[in-house]
């Protein structure tokens, strides 16, 4: 029985993704091609081409797999320290890849529209101010 599930996510960036994974305190392994997980590590079902790991080297990981101008992400959820990490079903590292997208886009129109950018990250609510100024 596989233990692989995708996470529900649509990942179309990937330096933005790896943006993500630093803020959630997790590592980024690029050309990585298999990630940890409950069955054999030399097993077709985990093969990738980047794997996201925790610092904790015993623990699964998620490994991501291009899909024709897209990304997904497939993970053994039955790692406790895991899905501590990125939440029950990803949603943690769904939020911060979202908030990331948020930021980067911002970031773009105030380059193109002249006004300069500031940003401040709260850790007690883990909630992002951006303030754009016109020059």
């Amino acid at each position: 029985m596989s233990h692989i599930t995708k996470i529900k996510v649509e990942i179309k960036d990937l330096e933005v993704l790896k943006d993500a994974v630093e803020k959630l305190g997790l590592t980024f392994n690029e050309n990585k091609n298999r990630y940890k997980w409950w069955g054999d590590y030399n097993s077709s079902q985990n093969k990738c081409d980047h794997v996201i790991s925790l610092k904790d080297a015993n623990a699964y990981e998620i490994g991501v797999t291009k899909k024709g101008d897209k990304y997904e992400l497939f993970w053994d959820a039955m790692d406790s320290r895991l899905t501590n990490a990125i939440g029950r079903n990803g949603e943690k590292l769904n939020n911060k890849y979202a908030n990331c997208v948020i930021s980067k886009e911002t970031k773009d129109f105030a380059r193109y529209n002249n006004y300069s950018w500031a940003e401040a990250y709260d850790k007690t609510t883990d909630e992002y101010t951006v303030t754009l100024t016109e020059y």
